[in-house]
């Protein structure tokens, strides 16, 4: 069986509703003939020989749940990618399947691997990177998604990533408002300055995952506001920062049962507090004029939306 008529009989592999936490994936009988099939192109002379067929093939042998064969084909991806044989929109095809849920986790973060290593631009992260953390992940995909939107994106400043990531910000299971928090930190690490609108969109963003109140994001979020330089690099915007925030870090400290995340929600509480301690204060007597016109049925109040 030649090369060619081996990889054109690949069909899609069966989808499975495992957690891509719990499904490293399962070796395929297949094997052999794939590895026969699939070996020559680590050759240089082979590999400049390879038609837009049998690239799409290889990219696909990426996806499989075989591991053997996923490092085989990123192996050959790479040699292709440093001929630039290959295009970008081979790769983003993988990950919209997955966003569009048509296929599976298999290497997917090999995928996004190789999509950092062609280089990002502002599409492939509103598209695909911060949009896959609304999707079932493992943490080598997560890893990966960190990664490339903190590494492999060049940006001034923070306002488009956060822009999506408060976007989907409501659609987060917890480990990936983890992985929205450690984007956060990681951004903030890269950037001289925070602009108003970032220091905006990352405390909105924050007000949502603290709403979610998942324990471990609320303790990451407490460690992110102890950070010498997160301060800092909020600073100029502290006013806006403890505006949008206050209500929730207050409600919640006030709320919370169990000690621990009331810990962690006051720790937050006095962040902002040293943040913009007239903005605190200013806030306080909002919150409490709202409670008692809410107590008091005082006609046309808004009150504390949550």
């Amino acid at each position: 069986m030649n090369r060619h008529l081996v990889l054109s009989l690949r069909g899609p592999h069966p989808k499975t509703n495992l957690h891509p936490e719990d499904d490293p994936g399962f070796l395929l009988g297949s094997w052999k003939a794939t590895e026969i099939a699939l070996s020559p192109f680590l050759k240089i002379e082979e590999t400049l020989t390879l038609s837009e067929r049998e690239k799409r093939a290889v990219m696909r042998s990426l996806l499989s749940p075989d591991i053997r064969e996923r490092i085989l084909a990123y192996k050959i991806a790479q040699s292709l990618l440093r001929k630039r044989l290959v295009a970008k929109d081979l790769l983003k095809d993988l990950l919209m399947e997955y966003l569009l849920d048509q296929s599976v986790h298999y290497g997917l973060d090999l995928v996004l691997s190789l999509m950092q290593q062609l280089g990002l631009e502002k599409e492939d992260i509103s598209e695909i990177y911060i949009p896959l953390l609304t999707k079932r992940l493992n943490e080598e995909i997560r890893e990966e998604i960190v990664s490339g939107v903190v590494e492999g994106f060049k940006y001034t400043d923070t306002d488009y990533i956060y822009t999506n990531l408060l976007k989907v910000s409501r659609q987060l299971s917890s480990k990936e408002c983890l992985t929205v928090i450690e984007i956060i930190k990681g951004t903030l690490d890269n950037v001289e300055h925070v602009t108003e609108v970032s220091a905006v969109l990352l405390a909105r963003t924050v007000d949502v995952i603290l709403r979610n109140e998942h324990q471990v994001s609320i303790e990451s979020l407490s460690y992110l506001f102890s950070d010498p330089w997160v301060l800092e690099q909020l600073a100029p915007h502290s006013a806006q920062v403890v505006e949008h925030l206050f209500s929730t870090v207050y409600v919640l400290s006030q709320c919370y049962w169990k000690k621990t995340e009331q810990f962690f929600v006051c720790k937050i509480l006095h962040t902002l507090f040293v943040l913009s301690k007239s903005t605190f204060d200013a806030s306080l007597r909002l919150y409490n004029r709202s409670r008692y016109e809410i107590r008091n049925g005082v006609p046309g109040t808004s009150g504390i939306s949550w």
